[in-house]
């Protein structure tokens, strides 16, 4: 996977995804950083595949560190529990961008997504507030509404990938 993607359009706005079809780019709330994404629909539910993302450098790979499992695609895809997979592609979306933020924060800062979500699960008010402060900003909806939508993907996805492995 190659470090720092930059899509051919680079109009993505930060915290979105850069397309509604697949595969999707999304940058990064802090506008550092790339991925791009593949949904892909097996039994009824929905597979996220990692076509491209940041390198992890120096931190740990490991694949139940990270939340990805092998494919048989010759990529990765995002791990869920099992029974747990998004089974419409607007929640796939999100938990793609949810994940997408939990491994730029890894990879910056390298406190583990698991870290990560316990911390999000804490009650931290500075933390929600800071988050709304930084809320990702699109043309077709106000900023608030952005923060509650990545509130509620990165809580849901504590739940989805919590006990993946």
């Amino acid at each position: 996977m190659k470090t720092h993607y930059i899509p051919r359009n680079k109009m993505v706005i930060a915290g979105t995804l850069g397309a509604s079809y697949t595969p999707a780019t999304y940058k990064t709330t802090d506008g550092q950083a790339y991925f791009m994404f593949k949904y892909i629909e097996v039994n009824g539910f929905i597979e996220i595949h990692i076509i491209e993302q940041p390198e992890y450098d120096n931190v740990d790979d490991d694949l139940s560190i990270t939340h990805r499992l092998p494919s048989d695609r010759e990529e990765y895809k995002i791990c869920f529990s099992s029974g747990k997979e998004p089974k419409e592609i607007e929640l796939a979306k999100g938990f793609s961008m949810a994940w997408a933020e939990y491994t730029w924060n890894y990879i910056k800062t390298g406190v583990t997504i698991d870290d990560q979500i316990s911390g999000h699960n804490a009650n931290q008010p500075d933390q929600k507030k800071r988050r709304f402060q930084e809320a990702p900003k699109s043309d077709e909806t106000h900023p608030v509404v952005n923060a509650i939508k990545l509130i509620v993907f990165l809580t849901a996805v504590a739940f989805m990938i919590y006990k993946c492995f």
